[in-house]
């Protein structure tokens, strides 16, 4: 495929999916991250108006998006155990800290309150991923960051999946009635 048609394609599926070009690096069309919050809502904002969606917060965690790395419950992780929504980290050896989480959900998707209604009627990299090392360089790193000794190269990512077109089933996707 020549440049040309290559850029055609890509400026199509741009106006299809505006949403795509918010991306800071993309898993696929649906799926990828963003660093701030600002573009994050952008992202979202695009997608709704591109797919006549609506969004819905139905699960989001105490301090989100504050930024906080000094609390010490954080946990820190070393690579990626669970596939959320089709999306798993890869093991690169930098350890990161989930700061929070925020789930959105379509607002004509399940009812989520079906039973109360029916009641009512990279510095810190390690070289080899071994338990031993995990550990210790997170006590390391717990240590440095309570005690301010160490600046962290930090790379905030806001990981996004919006939902695929089949995805919505209760409601006509792409049309304004």
């Amino acid at each position: 495929m020549s440049q040309s048609a290559a850029l055609a394609t890509h400026s199509m599926a741009a106006l299809e999916k505006p949403w795509i070009e918010h991306f800071e690096v993309s898993f696929d069309d649906y799926s990828g991250f963003v660093s701030t919050a600002t573009t994050a809502a952008t992202l979202i904002r695009e997608y709704e108006v591109a797919t006549t969606s609506a969004f819905v917060i139905t699960k989001q965690t105490k301090g989100f998006g504050d930024g906080c790395l000094k609390r010490k419950n954080h946990r820190i992780f070393w690579k990626d155990t669970q596939d959320v929504s089709g999306v798993m980290l890869e093991y690169d050896g930098v350890p990161y800290i989930i700061l929070g989480t925020k789930v959105l959900e379509c607002r004509h998707g399940p009812d989520r309150n079906k039973a109360m209604k029916a009641r009512k009627l990279e510095d810190k990299e390690i070289s080899e991923d071994t338990k031993r090392q995990r550990e210790y360089a997170s006590k390391c790193l717990r240590n440095d960051l309570e005690n301010d000794v160490v600046t962290l190269g930090q790379d905030h990512r806001i990981y996004l999946s919006v939902p695929m077109p089949d995805d919505h089933e209760n409601h006509v996707v792409g049309e304004v009635i």
